[in-house]
């Protein structure tokens, strides 16, 4: 077994090996999303130890044995070598998409008027066993949209049972308790909506959130100035990645359960779209999957497609392989 002095140096090692990779092959316009190693101290380890360490010790079991610079130094590390994965990435899939306009103009399916919701329902599959919906948090309409299609989907399976699972309750919420809480404090109106309708159509509610990652813990990123600003652990890509993880698990845990229910997970579209780091849609098999957007504003590609005067509030691609470069398979605006 290692001793605690050996497993710190392990990790300083490891920790020291990120800095010189990430920094020294870096390039300059990609070093602001790194983690300064020598700023150790914007981590609050006390957090992450007393509240996360559950979770991260069941996957990095050594980490039992680390002291306080050691655990942060791995976290560091550890977000320094997917902010250098994914910024390649992100840039990958910005090229695919403007090298592919041409098919995405040709092959798409674009509808703005009628029922939107219901022609969005349409287009899944009675082969689909999951659908992502990625939201824009915090919008109202989004949210109106939202439960909208989730009506619709209900509506052409009634009889399919349905669990629908979501970012906004903690994993190990009461739903009726949280619902009655909700209800007298007024607070989250276009959540409570959302749940009250499924509550009592029926459909079973799984929050998904781990609590933990709710800490005032920062990490310090430096901006194109130079300037330390705080990003909050659970908007990290440590975090991202940490807080996917768990839901995947959580959602893998109930498919044993219910092998033929039709799961409805509902998040931010950075963590179901099939661009998006650690997606939560790259773990299904791809045509048991479907992926929907709801945004209040206009996204990235069609900031890209505009040039072509896309302007419909629906964008959506039957063919697979155009929507895992577009990121869905249906994207509603509402703001459109």
């Amino acid at each position: 077994m290692l001793k605690r002095s050996s497993l710190k140096q392990i990790l300083l090692e490891r920790a020291k090996k990120s800095r010189e990779r990430f920094y020294l092959k870096t390039p300059a316009d990609q070093l602001p999303l790194l983690v300064d190693d020598t700023e150790m101290p914007a981590v609050d380890v006390d957090n992450w130890t007393d509240q996360l360490s559950g979770m991260l010790y069941q996957r990095y079991p050594s980490l039992k044995k680390a002291s306080d610079t050691s655990f942060k130094n791995y976290l560091v590390s550890l977000h320094n070598r997917l902010a250098a994965g994914t910024v390649q990435r992100r840039k990958q899939i910005r090229a695919d998409i403007r090298a592919n306009v041409r098919q995405l103009m040709e092959k798409r399916e674009v509808f703005s008027a009628g029922n939107i919701p219901r022609q969005a329902a349409a287009m899944v599959s009675p082969q689909v066993k999951q659908i992502l919906i990625g939201e824009e948090h915090n919008s109202q309409q989004v949210s109106f949209a939202v439960l909208d299609f989730i009506k619709e989907i209900q509506a052409r399976d009634p009889k399919r049972p349905i669990i629908y699972f979501t970012e906004m309750l903690p994993r190990d919420s009461c739903v009726a308790a949280t619902l009655l809480l909700m209800h007298v404090s007024g607070q989250d109106k276009n959540y409570y909506d959302i749940f009250s309708w499924l509550y009592h159509n029926g459909v079973g509610i799984k929050g998904l959130e781990i609590e933990e990652i709710w800490s005032e813990a920062d990490i310090l990123l430096q901006d194109a100035q130079g300037q330390l600003y705080p990003v909050p652990l659970w908007k990290s890509l440590s975090g991202i990645y940490l807080r996917n993880t768990a839901w995947l698990q959580t959602i893998q845990n109930y498919r044993k359960k219910y092998p033929e229910a039709l799961f409805i997970i509902h998040a931010g579209a950075w963590h179901t779209g099939y661009i998006m780091p650690f997606s939560l849609a790259n773990a299904f098999n791809p045509t048991e999957t479907f992926v929907v957007h709801f945004i209040a504003s206009r996204s990235a590609l069609l900031d890209i497609l505009s040039d072509n005067q896309v302007r419909a509030p629906v964008l959506a691609w039957k063919d697979k392989n155009l929507a895992h470069i577009a990121g869905f398979d249906v994207q509603i605006t509402t703001g459109l």
